[in-house]
């Protein structure tokens, strides 16, 4: 047969646990986030994108009905590819984030990130929208080589 004592133990047992878990869940105040940044502000539906590198000739995509390659010569392209490029553009939110004024209390400035001279620039724009084009500049490689730095014309916060 069973002791009462070990049920009376056991019912105050789960009435504790019950209690430390409604204390948790309603009792504590709740964490404020802080907004995450975003790699760019986009807010539009790009119709063009440029690619730039240093050396090589301008890559153009453009947005007529279907995305279609335009430089360095007329080609259709992968749509889905170039809709997974303009999501992650547009969407992306950063491992981490450096501002200006970071920077300048480092002692550091976007040289030090290979932004002066990007290996890599990708132009976002929609002339029929009114709105200006985006540019994203990418530099150099982490240290760690598990990211790269961004930066975006329409901010002054260096991301990866």
């Amino acid at each position: 047969m069973i002791d009462a004592r070990t049920i009376v133990w056991l019912s105050v047992g789960v009435v504790a646990v019950t209690l430390a878990n409604l204390c948790v869940e309603f009792g504590a105040p709740a964490a404020k986030r802080l907004p995450r940044a975003r790699l760019a502000d986009v807010s539009f539906s790009p119709t063009k994108i440029t690619v730039e590198r240093a050396g090589v000739q301008n890559v153009e995509l453009e947005l007529k009905g279907r995305w279609r390659l335009i430089s360095p010569y007329p080609a259709s392209s992968d749509e889905h590819r170039v809709l997974r490029l303009v999501d992650a553009l547009s969407f992306s939110v950063p491992d981490d984030t450096i501002t200006e004024a970071e920077l300048l209390r480092l002692g550091r400035e976007r040289a030090d990130f290979g932004l002066d001279s990007p290996r890599l620039r990708i132009k976002l724009e929609n002339p029929s929208s009114g709105a200006a084009p985006v540019t994203i500049a990418f530099g150099e490689s982490t240290p760690a080589a598990d990211g790269v730095y961004a930066l975006s014309d329409t901010s002054d916060t260096i991301c990866v």
